[in-house]
């Protein structure tokens, strides 16, 4: 039991504390008071939220998304490999159950149904928050586990602003950004470019290609090398923002990325990797425009928007006598295209009409040139949202949503959403928070057209969501506390799950019904002392997903069994102290068992065992009358833990990292 020390005592400090999850705001509470307009507002009843503290992110500042949401938040990050692709699991859903927005346009892959968080450099984010559960349905429908919210502003202050950090660290691995701010109260520019690449050459301890000892039959476990897996990744973010003398402003922001990835055999391969070449090529190009205005009766919100990406990937082996040739050459390309209006109306300041209308429209073509399989198909799809908010007697705060869509010219199943925030006790600012929702989602393209194996006769995920929880933020003299704690139900009928047909390939079906049950915890806390100023803040989740499938059809074995690479206990702790200029943070994962057969069978093929990650950074940083200088050095997996989080993908051991910032101003 002991690593699910920290997640027993998170658990307990949040029931003792009467609480839960509130996102980072800028709000002072005296015991006896509660202040702070944003803390009880209609507009968030029900709903749960977190927000990605600004402390996290400047931790993050040279990772991927992936690992910031692994270590940092209660989403679980299915990671391939170091570099590798990482997909997410929200309270105990598939990836594509965790819908993603970029300044509000949805960037899951059409063809895919979800996102590569390791694709994702935290360096162009300003902006990160979490809807948990049937929150995202404010967003959109989709979201069975809930959305991810990425965003960047402007701050609208005059002069010239540059920022440029180099790192570098083991394993060959390079790490540089530039940015450059500059504008006025009425014009602002921001460009921020960056480049990563890393050999990634780590070794490991091979435990799935071993010897026996013949005098004491002991295994014996090679030294092995992550072969094949080098990556590299470069973009640009450019934002321009325009504001009027009457309120209006104009935005436009647009990313383009590429990236390019060797993918290393599992650690079971016994063949020359040199006879083998597996490599991903993706490019993207997104851009968003947005014109607003808001005033104190309403605001209009126009959005529209397009995105392209493409991704190559070939496997190629060598055949003596004809060199390297083509087993696996896929093309593909999907384009998508947004236009969104969105009007709320202020009837007062206790109640609120909202209404959204957003079109969405999707082309994906992909091609193996191989062996001349492919598809190509489009979706077309519209939404409309309504919403209206009421505050009633000053202690409750109602919400009710709800959302139609239209997709391909067939009307969907509506997704209402009900929710309610009632403050218990002003003195000590508790709330209680609780909704009840409907929600659907739309099986993507791969799942339906993917040739061998696609099923165009699969059904929409759909089923309802509820959840209860309470949250507090308390301040006592230096010591602020923001604990909080969420039960949460989910019932999914028509689960979708890729299985294998016997005819040589993959292929989607239904199942019957998925249950996923849980609680998320967690703490923040801050405390300042003198020149001291320590923050620290932590997570747990208790997370059940378990598989109530047609037992005639689905199988005896797997009927009220964990799904397969959910943990059940997952939790971090992430601690922060800074003294004048200098700063030291200590970063703590860990993860229970998570099962790889939908059995739960262990005699049949090992599970992926816990693991616990401790990372460490030290820092300095130099200020000077109009630039700063910031150094690091960070040390990853601290104690040398030997894990993996997909079977056969071996993680690096101890690894490091040192970086420098410079910043104009």
């Amino acid at each position: 039991m002991r690593p699910f020390l920290l997640c027993i005592i998170l658990v307990l400090f949040s029931l003792l504390s009467k609480s839960q999850g509130l996102q980072d705001t800028v709000i002072v509470l005296p015991v006896a008071n509660i202040t702070g307009a944003k803390l009880f507002l209609p507009e968030e009843a029900g709903m749960k939220t977190t927000h990605i503290d600004t402390l996290v992110m400047m931790e993050k500042l040279t990772s991927n998304l992936s690992d910031l949401l692994s270590e940092n938040s209660h989403v679980f990050i299915k990671n391939y490999g170091r570099g590798a692709m990482a997909t997410a699991s929200f309270r105990g859903t598939a990836p594509s159950h965790t819908q993603v927005y970029w300044n509000g346009m949805n960037i899951n892959s059409p063809m895919l149904g979800m996102v590569d968080f390791s694709l994702i450099p935290v360096y162009i984010l300003d902006d990160i928050s979490l809807n948990h559960g049937t929150s995202s349905i404010k967003n959109g429908t989709g979201g069975l586990g809930g959305s991810i919210n990425l965003s960047n502003r402007t701050e609208w202050e005059r002069g010239l602003d540059i920022k440029a950090l180099s790192a570098s660290g083991s394993y060959s691995t390079y790490e540089n950004f530039l940015s450059v701010k500059v504008g006025n109260e009425s014009l602002q520019s921001k460009t921020r470019l960056y480049h990563s690449t890393s050999q990634n050459d780590y070794t490991f301890l091979n435990r799935y290609n071993f010897d026996i000892d013949p005098l004491t039959g002991e295994f014996i476990y090679p030294l092995d090398t992550n072969k094949n897996a080098a990556y590299s990744k470069y973009g640009v973010l450019q934002e321009i923002y325009l504001r009027s003398k009457h309120g209006a402003e104009w935005s436009v922001k647009y990313w383009g990325q590429n990236s390019e990835r060797e993918i290393p055999g599992v650690a079971s391969y016994e063949g020359n990797e040199s006879d083998r070449l597996n490599k991903l090529s993706e490019a993207s190009h997104s851009i968003v425009l947005n014109r607003k205005i808001a005033t104190e009766k309403y605001s209009f919100d126009i959005q529209t928007g397009a995105r392209i990406h493409s991704m190559n990937y070939y496997l190629k082996n060598f055949i003596p006598g004809y060199g390297f040739i083509n087993s696996v050459y896929s093309i593909s390309e999907e384009k998508s295209v947004l236009a969104k209006a969105d009007y709320s109306r202020y009837l007062d300041n206790n109640f609120s009409v909202n209404t959204s209308l957003e079109w969405n429209y999707h082309d994906v073509n992909t091609q193996d040139t191989v062996t001349s399989e492919g598809y190509e198909s489009t979706r077309n799809a519209f939404s409309l949202l309504v919403a209206v908010r009421k505050r009633f007697f000053e202690h409750l705060n109602t919400s009710f949503m709800i959302r139609q869509g239209i997709i391909d010219g067939v009307l969907t199943p509506p997704a209402p959403f009900m929710g309610f925030d009632l403050l218990v006790a002003p003195k000590f600012g508790l709330i209680i928070k609780g909704n009840i929702a409907a929600n659907y989602h739309q099986p993507s393209l791969n799942d339906m057209y993917w040739l061998p194996g696609g099923n165009p006769d699969l059904k929409p995920e759909r089923g309802y969501s509820s959840e209860l929880g309470a949250e507090t933020i308390l301040k006592f003299g230096n010591l602020s506390l923001i604990p909080d704690i969420t039960l949460f139900y989910s019932d999914i009928d028509d689960w979708i799950i890729w299985t294998y047909s016997g005819k040589g390939y993959w292929s989607p079906l239904n199942i019957k019904r998925v249950v996923t049950t849980g609680m998320e915890s967690s703490a923040k806390v801050k405390w300042e002392f003198h020149e001291v100023e320590i923050n620290a803040s932590g997570t747990y989740s208790y997370t059940r997903a378990l598989n109530y499938g047609d037992a005639l059809v689905w199988g005896d074995e797997s009927y009220g069994k964990q799904l397969v690479y959910i943990p059940v206990h997952s939790g971090n702790l992430m601690i922060g102290a800074e003294w004048r200029n200098w700063m030291v943070h200590y970063q703590h994962s860990s993860y229970s068992e998570r099962y790889v057969t939908s059995s739960n069978d262990l005699s049949r093929r090992a599970s992926i065992y816990p693991y616990f990650m401790n990372d460490l950074k030290i820092g300095r940083k130099i200020v000077f009358k109009s630039f700063d200088i910031s150094a690091e050095l960070k040390i990853n997996n601290l104690f040398n833990e030997e894990y993996h989080t997909v079977l056969m993908q071996p993680m690096p051991g101890i690894n490091f990292m040192f970086q420098l910032m410079f910043d104009l101003h």
